[in-house]
């Protein structure tokens, strides 16, 4: 299998523009609150950024934070002209393997509501069942009415309340990164 290489993002990263053009065709206008580099340069977070390059191109990215006792996966995307090609494993799997004991927390959308992007649900879901993620049996609904997405880790856990109250917790913090660039544009809509 290919091998990739990570590099982490920091503000005025070369390849940005490619991170940002990979954001926007991967994630719908909703769950593009913030930019690539707004994310990197919050203040409120310390999040993990890192773009992955095949050779001299990158292929895909990925965004998280470490919360206490486990890492949170906001983004993980790869780049449409490789899609299918195992790049999106390698990232995940690279990823899980890193954070050793402490589990991968990230939410996808609910593949069972009945949607535009129907499909594709169902193939994020196929794709993290297959590299071993599991279901959290907790549901968290969109603010303005969005779609429902469906908690997954990385580690089976009998018990995942301590790691809600944290997310509970988070949803504050997001707001207040969404209240650090509350004045700008949203240039990804």
């Amino acid at each position: 299998m290919d091998k990739l290489t990570p590099v982490t993002v920091h503000a005025g990263f070369k390849d940005m523009d490619k991170l940002e053009a990979i954001y926007s065709e991967a994630f719908p206008p909703a769950e593009r609150k913030l930019t690539i580099s707004q994310i990197v340069e919050s203040t409120v977070f310390k999040q993990d950024v890192r773009a992955y390059y095949k050779d001299r191109d990158v292929v895909g990215f990925s965004v998280s934070t470490l919360l206490g006792e486990f890492n949170y996966f906001l983004f993980l995307a790869v780049s449409k002209d490789v899609r299918s090609c195992g790049y999106g494993g390698i990232i995940l799997d690279s990823i899980i393997k890193e954070c050793g004991d402490k589990p991968l927390i990230f939410s996808i959308e609910d593949p069972s509501e009945q949607c535009d992007n129907s499909e594709q649900r169902k193939r994020r879901e196929s794709f993290y069942l297959r590299h071993g993620c599991v279901y959290m049996g907790m549901k968290n609904s969109s603010p303005e009415g969005g779609p429902t997405f469906c908690l997954m880790s990385s580690i089976a856990l009998e018990d995942y309340t301590p790691i809600k109250e944290t997310l509970e917790s988070m949803r504050g913090k997001m707001a207040e990164i969404l209240a650090e660039y509350a004045g700008s544009a949203n240039p990804q809509n």
